[in-house]
């Protein structure tokens, strides 16, 4: 037993304090059904607390015999996910349905139901979520075995602190949720103003002239047939650029391969103040492309690799990168650059689907980008990569998303030719500048209300490990020397159990 335990406590391996440990049954999806029992899944047990989320929850009729009890939970039962997103844990409440747990979940049923809220909590702090992670062996699919589980080591207090333990960790994630709750309110409040402010200006409510004066529709052709030629001359430059990086000779017909542009979705136009134009954004990109399906890595030794969580909130983000584990075999001009716009084609969420980030800077290193995103290499210059930078986050693109993204096997995608027909309304050169300039400046005070919501949410989260690494060391609650030291407790327990069962039935009483 470890030295710097506090007195009563002791050191005890899972496996001791579990009756069995076991995982759901395989090829249940032919035993889905509209009603029935509850079939308990990854997305259904939350990342750092305990209690489940049944609000997506599959119906089954389970099969008769040994595989449905075996896999039917009880109260008191304790799930730990054992791929995709390891370690979360559930602990099943008391008012639990007819529920059973699917192939990735396994369920750990206590030998006293008395140690089960604190063994779910324990099994939810920093502590053991590190024995957990350093005992997973998955190496090209992530996994955490059943013997992983049971040879975590649990710091056991007596029961009855146990119990305080508990209702501490209780109490303080209550409030902490609370907290989050309004942090919540904020940042839905940031992002309605945040779309109605974008709405305003990408309709022209917020145009310096609403009469169109500023340009004319033969001036705003001009424009456009400007943009046109550049991206002609984009495309021609990258094509030739290509050739003499692979060494090779384009033949003499190879601009006759050049992709005329898609028209844009003509049902906007008729909402354009007068002198803007609806353009496609395939008018508006000399080039389109998915990116790679190298697997990557944190630890790869390859370029970085731009993934969703990079592009997501309408900016790059280069906090989280991972790596290529191989040569990409990028030639010159097939990094990132200024310029870019970097889409979701697909995910789980259909509010990830579509979002996207335009490139504005120059990066100090190549990076590329993960086949989750396409990219649409934009022309024009700066300004124009602000304005449909902001038209991107616009209620008009999302509705175009929601309109084309389909969904198949829980996946919502929209492909690249549905997103090269999108309509973007392109104001005058001069109103663009002023409208994102103004909006800009408007939205400061917003995405500074957001940015520290999202680092409250950060600290809360943070404060949450805190609470559970002090109250496993034993310093969240006071101990109490009359409670029943733990290895006691155990003993008992044991003896308890191995104790013959007395006589059954209800005994008759001696006459006197």
């Amino acid at each position: 037993m470890p030295d710097n335990l506090p007195a009563g406590w002791t050191e005890v391996l899972a496996s001791k304090l579990f009756s069995f440990i076991t995982s759901g049954s395989r090829g249940w999806a032919k035993h889905y059904a509209k009603e029935g029992a509850a079939f308990i899944r990854v997305q259904n047990i939350r990342r750092g607390r305990v209690d489940m989320d049944f609000a997506d929850i599959q119906h089954v009729q389970p099969p008769p015999g040994s595989e449905g009890t075996r896999t039917k939970v009880q109260p008191g039962d304790i799930l730990v996910t054992i791929t995709a997103d390891l370690g979360r844990i559930g602990l099943v409440a008391d008012d639990v349905p007819e529920a059973y747990v699917n192939q990735h979940v396994a369920l750990a049923r206590p030998a006293n139901r008395d140690f089960a809220p604190y063994l779910a909590w324990f099994l939810t702090a920093p502590a053991a979520q590190a024995q957990l992670g350093l005992l997973d062996r998955g190496a090209t699919r992530s996994g955490l075995g059943l013997a992983d589980i049971g040879a975590v080591r649990v710091s056991l207090p007596p029961l009855a602190e146990q119990r305080r333990i508990v209702a501490r960790i209780e109490a303080l994630f209550g409030a902490i949720r609370d907290a989050r709750k309004d942090l919540d309110r904020t940042l839905v409040l940031a992002e309605r103003f945040r779309n109605a402010l974008v709405a305003a200006a990408i309709s022209g409510e917020l145009a310096s002239d609403r009469s169109g004066s500023g340009m004319s529709a033969e001036e705003s052709g001009v424009f456009m047939d400007r943009l046109a030629s550049e991206r002609r001359q984009l495309w021609e430059q990258s094509e030739l650029a290509r050739a003499a990086a692979k060494g090779r000779r384009l033949k003499d017909n190879w601009k006759d391969r050049f992709p005329s542009p898609v028209k844009p979705v003509e049902h906007y136009a008729d909402s354009l103040p007068a002198g803007w134009t609806l353009a496609s954004l395939d008018q508006l990109a000399w080039a389109a492309s998915y990116g790679t399906s190298e697997k990557c890595d944190p630890a790869g030794s390859g370029s970085p690799v731009l993934r969703i969580p990079n592009v997501a909130r309408g900016a790059i983000d280069l906090s989280d990168l991972k790596f290529a584990t191989g040569d990409l075999g990028l030639v010159p001009g097939e990094a990132v650059a200024p310029g870019d716009l970097l889409v979701v084609r697909t995910n789980g969420s259909p509010d990830l689907v579509g979002r996207g980030a335009v490139v504005r800077q120059s990066l100090e290193r190549d990076v590329y980008f993960a086949s989750y995103l396409i990219r649409f290499r934009l022309v024009g210059n700066d300004t124009l990569w602000r304005w449909i930078a902001l038209v991107w986050h616009s209620p008009m693109i999302r509705d175009q998303v929601f309109a084309k993204a389909a969904s198949s096997a829980g996946q919502y995608n929209v492909s690249m030719t549905e997103l090269a027909s999108f309509a973007l309304p392109i104001p005058p050169e001069a109103e663009q500048a002023r409208l994102v300039n103004l909006v800009e400046e408007r939205l400061k005070v917003t995405d500074e209300m957001e940015r520290q919501a999202r680092a409250s949410h950060d600290l809360l989260s943070r404060l949450e490990r805190q609470i559970l690494d002090v109250a496993f060391r034993g310093d969240l609650v006071p101990q109490d020397a009359a409670d029943e030291p733990a290895e006691e407790t155990l003993a008992r327990l044991r003896q308890e159990a191995e104790a013959p069962a007395g006589p059954r039935g209800r005994q008759r009483r001696r006459a006197a």
